[in-house]
């Protein structure tokens, strides 16, 4: 392509990088996000139980989203009993019997066990990390998979939350149609693209699950106002006998920037927040500030 093409292709190459990049790498990462905001409010609601004796005494039912601190257990029975996120640490059991027991997420740590037996359970040895074992009998283990998996969510809130966030996108198409002949796509395209760069730092700041919901559905409406735009924008720019290959161009490379947002966010999923932050902040606001480049065609004959 001969200039001005040429300058305006490269800046569109990296305005459509930046928007898929950023808008794919916090689809995934978004939602992870959310599950461990919900996680974590769950474990602060947990009942701490501290320097406690217990003697000749049974459980049965369920025990759920307990700590035991420094407790003392003796003679006591653990009978067809359900536990989910259940910790035992620096606690001493003696003489105690645990008996069709289920387990997830629930561990024995820095904890002694004397004489105890654990018959049809599945507390495999890696949940009794530092502590001391003696003279403990282990009889019919269940027979499955020794993965700990948390259950600790609702797989269907997860899926209605990112069902919710999709649905808002839908009105931000919706105001692009309406005002892109009076406003301009390129203008169009980097306001919202500079605004989903100021609601992804604003992430920060997002410390409760339905306030990240709520983020995120603001995201997902300014995403699609700008997805919008940069479509219209980008066949604007060429003239017809251009305007495939140039499109075609475009969004190849906007793949490319969606397949390294996966990529990368996806190995940001356990890592300090800052990093998705800042660098999902910063891709959208360097597209949306390069956009502003752009020439406004609508009103120009193009050859």
């Amino acid at each position: 392509m001969e200039p001005p093409f040429v300058t305006v292709t490269v800046i569109l190459l990296v305005c459509w990088f930046c928007t898929s990049f950023g808008y794919y790498g916090l689809t995934l990462w978004f939602p992870e996000y959310i599950k461990r905001l919900e996680t974590t409010e769950y474990l602060k609601s947990a009942d701490e139980v501290t320097n406690c004796s217990l003697s000749s005494i049974t459980f049965t039912g369920r025990l759920e989203n307990k700590r035991y601190t420094k407790c003392n257990f003796t003679d006591v029975t653990f009978a067809e009993v359900a536990m989910k996120h259940v910790t035992f640490e620096d606690s001493l059991f003696h003489r105690v019997d645990f008996s069709d027991v289920t387990s997830t997420r629930t561990y024995f740590l820095d904890s002694i066990l004397a004489d105890c037996v654990f018959n049809y359970t599945d507390f495999f040895l890696y949940k009794f990390d530092t502590s001391l074992l003696d003279n403990v009998k282990f009889y019919n283990m269940a027979k499955k998979c020794k993965i700990d998996f948390s259950i600790d969510y609702n797989p269907y809130t997860v899926y209605f939350e990112s069902f919710i966030s999709s649905i808002c996108g839908l009105p931000g198409c919706v105001v692009t149609a309406l005002v892109i002949d009076k406003i301009g796509a390129t203008s169009i395209y980097a306001t919202f693209t500079i605004l989903c760069g100021v609601g992804a730092f604003f992430i920060w700041w997002v410390d409760t699950e339905i306030s990240a919901v709520a983020l995120s559905c603001i995201i997902q409406f300014m995403s699609l106002c700008n997805w919008s735009a940069i479509d219209v924008a980008s066949t604007l720019l060429y003239p017809t006998s251009k305007r495939a290959t140039a499109f075609g161009l475009l969004s190849a490379f906007s793949r490319v920037g969606g397949v390294l947002g996966n990529v990368s966010f996806g190995n940001f999923l356990h890592v300090s927040r800052a990093i998705p932050v800042l660098l999902a902040a910063a891709v959208f606001t360097a597209g949306g500030l390069l956009a502003l480049k752009l020439p406004d065609t609508r009103k120009t004959m193009l050859v």
